[in-house]
């Protein structure tokens, strides 16, 4: 039986045989995709930026939960922002904490905090060149008086400028 071949022994190897020709048409493609999700993520060129810092007085206030109405402390809890330098000035990502805290007796409600967070650009005298306001909104949770959500916002950032955020917007 050496030379002779069952009619299962014949199709099994037939069987492998496809499934060889299908793993190499199969392995360029693979490796195309491998190559091209590689090339989609980059970590982009960051630089320093510019000056950023929290303008006295709107970096800790007193807002109102959405939800009761109830008073709530909001206040700037670290900021770090990364930049990516573009033809016009830069492109950033400015990430925040804030800490929001209410009083201990209001234990017992969920609270939304809707959060204005306007950035100023000056130039170099101080004098502002445009302004940007972003909203987040934080939570806390129905069994603890305080939380320390953090956030994510982008902008842009024009040429000789300086960057001073704060907590609020302001009043037309």
């Amino acid at each position: 039986m050496s030379g002779l071949q069952t009619a299962g022994q014949h199709e099994a190897r037939g069987v492998l045989n496809m499934g060889a020709r299908f793993a190499k048409r199969l392995f360029p493609l693979g490796a195309a995709m491998t190559m091209l999700a590689s090339c989609s993520s980059f970590e982009p060129d960051y630089v320093a930026c510019p000056s950023v810092k929290a303008l006295a007085g709107a970096e800790n206030v007193i807002s109102a939960g959405a939800d009761t109405g109830n008073r709530v402390t909001v206040r700037f809890d670290g900021v770090n922002p990364q930049c990516v330098a573009t033809p016009s000035g830069y492109d950033m990502t400015l990430n925040f904490a804030l800490v929001l805290k209410r009083d201990e007796s209001l234990i017992g409600n969920a609270e939304r905090v809707p959060v204005d967070i306007t950035l100023a650009y000056l130039d170099k005298d101080d004098q502002i060149i445009s302004r940007s306001v972003k909203q987040v909104t934080g939570y806390i949770s129905d069994f603890t008086s305080s939380t320390r959500p953090v956030f994510s916002i982008d902008d842009e950032i024009p040429t000789g400028a300086r960057v001073v955020i704060g907590i609020g917007k302001k009043v037309e």
